[in-house]
């Protein structure tokens, strides 16, 4: 319907999703050993230096925080906007994006 023009000229999208993934806590307390096959230093990159902690990093946890990863956004909404952006209205960028949502942690 939207590529045979049947709704007419598509000018706004919105997408959104229940998930809050983030991290609301305050930093963990305590230190986990690192694995041995991991270079904590090499994962951290130029991220705030943080002691690792069991099952608040690992095994995916990191994407929630934003020193890490890009929280709900970047980790859920690519997917909900591939489908609207590029499969649907087979756009090759945007130009604007607008992101509503609670204060980053």
């Amino acid at each position: 319907m939207i590529q045979d023009g049947i709704i007419g000229r598509v000018s706004t999208v919105r997408a959104w999703t229940p998930r809050n993934r983030g991290y609301d806590s305050a930093a963990p307390k305590g230190e986990d050993l690192v694995p041995e096959h991991l270079e904590w230093n090499l994962w951290l990159g130029a991220a705030i230096k943080r002691l690792d902690k069991k099952e608040i990093y690992h095994p995916g946890k990191w994407r929630n925080l934003l020193d890490y990863g890009c929280g709900t956004l970047g980790d859920t909404g690519v997917h909900i906007l591939d489908t609207l952006l590029y499969n649907a209205l087979q756009l090759d960028s945007t130009k604007t994006i607008t992101n509503k949502c609670r204060k980053p942690n």
